[in-house]
């Protein structure tokens, strides 16, 4: 990989939590209160949250909004933009780019070969 490559690494605690505000997210696009994450992950302290989503902000993974007093948190990218995100991430950090796809390739299974064969055709064509 290139210098200057930095993927960020999320922690299982920063996974669970951006699995909270995404799922909030696709299904009422309404950013969360550290509370109501808190109130989801009843195993962690409400500090405990309180400090992932300041992790996770640091790292460019969740926006902050100020609703005073209270703050609210949504995912920087929905989950599939992120997914995509960080598959150009690694391919930009590849030293042969080539390599990297075939590699990826290889690991799909058919049906994921069929859609990204669907996705890719129309760019072909023209």
């Amino acid at each position: 990989m290139s210098e200057g490559f930095n993927l960020p690494h999320l922690g299982p605690l920063e996974q669970q939590v951006m699995n909270v505000l995404w799922v909030s997210c696709e299904l009422n696009d309404e950013p969360l209160t550290i509370r109501a994450v808190s109130e989801q992950m009843p195993s962690l302290a409400y500090t405990t949250v309180a400090t992932v989503l300041t992790n996770l902000k640091s790292k460019g993974m969740v926006e902050q909004l100020r609703d005073q007093p209270v703050l609210r948190y949504r995912p920087a990218r929905g989950r599939a933009k992120h997914a995509a995100w960080m598959m150009k991430q690694i391919l930009a950090g590849a030293h042969n780019r080539s390599r990297c796809l075939e590699k990826f390739v290889a690991e799909l299974d058919p049906d994921d070969i069929a859609v990204l064969r669907q996705l890719l055709q129309p760019m072909s064509v023209g």
